[in-house]
């Protein structure tokens, strides 16, 4: 059973989440020793670069581009218009996930270089599952405990690659 600072550590991360500019997935991780906060990331775009959700919306499943609003709105057509854009049916399905592939780092990236070494045996509080490439910078960087709130991608994988660092990962219910 979770004690309640692990609660409390879960409940700033998915605070946190909410400060991400992604429009598919919102993701924090807060690093934690001794009970005191060391990093703190959430998933996104560089500073002062495009936003995901500033040209990506999905809806229904479906993704979105923003464009800007055609002259003759007679050729709109798959899509909708929202304020001064307009949101076209991406033909790609998967041209978000390659942008954000591109342009966007995930929030465990992001936190780890604020705790620096003080990550070595540290606990890491994430909001989804961390993807493989993640786990491999939390082990190297020596985290010793991962918790996450909602499962994501290749789990297994991810459980077994953070053991080879001899660190534990572990749900944590609220």
């Amino acid at each position: 059973m979770a004690s309640n600072w692990e609660k409390r550590f879960m409940k700033a991360a998915l605070e946190f989440a909410e400060e991400s500019k992604c429009a598919a997935k919102k993701v924090a991780c807060i690093l934690v020793k001794d009970n005191s906060i060391i990093g703190i990331g959430v998933n996104g775009s560089a500073p002062k670069a495009v936003n995901c959700c500033d040209i990506f919306k999905k809806i229904d499943g479906k993704w979105f581009r923003a464009l800007d609003l055609p002259n003759n709105q007679n050729t709109l057509k798959d899509g909708f218009v929202e304020g001064k854009k307009y949101w076209k049916l991406c033909e790609n399905q998967r041209e978000h996930f390659e942008w954000s592939s591109e342009y966007e780092t995930h929030a465990e990236i992001n936190a780890l270089p604020r705790a620096g070494t003080r990550a070595r045996g540290a606990s890491a509080y994430i909001t989804h599952s961390p993807c493989l490439d993640c786990v491999k910078a939390l082990g190297a960087f020596g985290i010793a405990k991962v918790y996450y709130y909602k499962e994501f991608d290749n789990f297994q994988r991810a459980e077994q690659t953070l053991a080879r660092y001899g660190a534990t990962i572990e749900q944590l219910v609220l």
